[in-house]
């Protein structure tokens, strides 16, 4: 989307110009995923190679440069990525041994390499760690281990890493309680998914963005409103009945649920402080 600060390139189409639909990004390229940070984009490639446009401010687009680009570029380095994933003002990208790099801005310690300077290539993230899947969030990064485990680092004004604590990391941290999660998203605050459809949420929680039924911001996780294995999503029809399977966090307003498997279309929950709203479309 191009609905924060204009003019830095980050559709891609070789202009700086604002888009009220969908225009193609430019150099004819082959990408498998794509991710957005919050001026800038990511694409990835089936070689593992990865290209970004955009705003390049802290170096985010990882050229080795700090000049913003209207069109995609090589990300630096021979890196074989099989995942990427933005934040607001960094990069981060998955190797399929597990290990992690980040590169942007680096302030907070968002990029996980034991330091707080910021980066226009690619570093990897402290620690032996093996991931499979990264977030990123408004300064701060999430990943999830194959146990279920889940890893941040960063900025933790609002308990948004989630170990129990407000105090900035800038090496990855275990978020606390034994959970086993499928899947991690951040923005402000952070969600988690359980394979058996329930979502544990925490962080900035100013708008009930947890979905706890409160305002107040958590630093450890916390159960989603309703959001258990019982909980089934049914069509306008009340016919077809599926879990919740995906989650992907907003700004400051709620979460939202993504597309069911093998289902023909797909569903979104918006959760606030009161009530959790379920809408329907194809």
């Amino acid at each position: 989307s191009n609905f924060l600060p204009t003019g830095k390139g980050q559709l891609g189409d070789n202009t700086i110009l604002d888009k009220s639909s969908p225009v193609l990004v430019v150099g004819g390229h082959s990408f498998i995923q794509v991710a957005a940070g919050s001026i800038h984009s990511l694409a990835l490639k089936a070689d593992g190679s990865v290209y970004a446009w955009g705003d390049n401010a802290f170096g985010r687009l990882g050229d080795n440069s700090t000049v913003s680009k209207s069109s995609p570029v090589p990300v630096s380095g021979s890196h074989a990525f099989i995942q990427v994933a933005g934040g607001f003002n960094h990069s981060l990208a998955l190797k399929a041994d597990g290990s992690v790099y980040a590169w942007g801005y680096n302030g907070l310690g968002q990029l996980g390499d034991n330091t707080v300077v910021s980066k226009s290539t690619p570093v990897p993230v402290s620690g032996s760690h093996a991931f499979i899947q990264v977030a990123g969030g408004l300064n701060y990064s999430l990943a999830l281990k194959a146990d279920g485990s889940v890893y941040a680092w960063g900025l933790n004004t609002n308990g948004q890493l989630g170990d129990n604590s407000i105090v900035n990391k800038s090496t990855p941290v275990p978020v606390s309680g034994s959970h086993a999660f499928i899947q991690v998203a951040g923005a402000s605050h952070s969600l988690a998914l359980k394979a058996d459809g329930s979502v544990y949420a925490w962080g900035l929680n100013s708008n009930g963005q947890l979905g706890d039924n409160s305002t107040v911001s958590k630093s450890s996780p916390v159960p989603v409103f309703n959001t258990n294995i019982n909980l089934l999503i049914s069509d306008l029809s009340g016919s077809t009945m599926r879990r919740i399977y995906d989650v992907t966090p907003g700004d400051s307003i709620s979460y939202k649920i993504g597309k069911s498997p093998n289902y023909f279309g797909n569903f979104v929950i918006a959760s606030d402080i009161t009530e959790i709203l379920l809408q329907y479309y194809e």
